[in-house]
Parts: structure tokens; C-alpha cells; sequence
């Protein structure tokens, strides 16, 4: 018995036997929106390759580590490879 008299219901469980989706799984649009990330970044890249040789150098890159960047699959990040170049580059001379 509770204060006021009454004695509380269990609560039970309710089984639902149908699906209704009402928007696709998460990790497919987590998926989804990295892989368009990584494709808009991939055109940054793109039109960085129509700038003089000269002017990537001034920018910290050179034509081929923008080829190798853009290269690379979708799935993988080319910003760590780039920065890795760089400073292989600056070791290197």
C-alpha cells in the first residue's frame, strides 16, 4: 500500500511486431556525409592544381603531393599525408 491507499501496477512491456523505418540507419548517413566531405575536399584540391608551380610552392605544396593527395581513396583523410609531405619537404630541403 502506498500513502494514499492505492498499490501501484507493474509496468509492462509492449512488444511491437512490426518495423517502420522512418529514416535510413545512422551509420549509413554518417557514412554517407563523410564520404561527401571527403569528395568536396578532394575538389578544393582539384582546383588548387590550376594555380602556377610557383604559387604552390609559396602555399607549402607541390603539384605532385596534390596529385598523390587526390589519389588517395575517398575513405582516407589526405590532410595528415599533406602535412606529413611538408614537413618531409622542409626536412629534405
Amino acid at each position: 500500500m502506498t500513502a494514499i491507499g492505492l498499490t501501484p501496477t507493474p509496468i509492462q512491456k509492449i512488444n511491437i511486431d512490426y518495423y517502420m523505418p522512418s529514416m535510413p540507419p545512422l551509420w549509413l548517413m554518417e557514412s554517407a556525409v563523410r564520404l561527401y566531405k571527403a569528395w568536396q575536399y578532394r575538389r578544393k584540391l582539384v582546383g588548387l592544381l590550376r594555380y602556377d608551380d610557383h604559387i604552390l610552392e609559396d602555399m607549402g605544396h607541390s603539384r605532385a603531393e596534390l596529385l598523390m593527395a587526390i589519389n588517395l581513396p575517398l575513405k582516407q583523410d589526405p590532410r595528415p599525408y599533406l602535412k606529413a609531405w611538408k614537413a618531409l619537404r622542409r626536412q629534405t630541403g
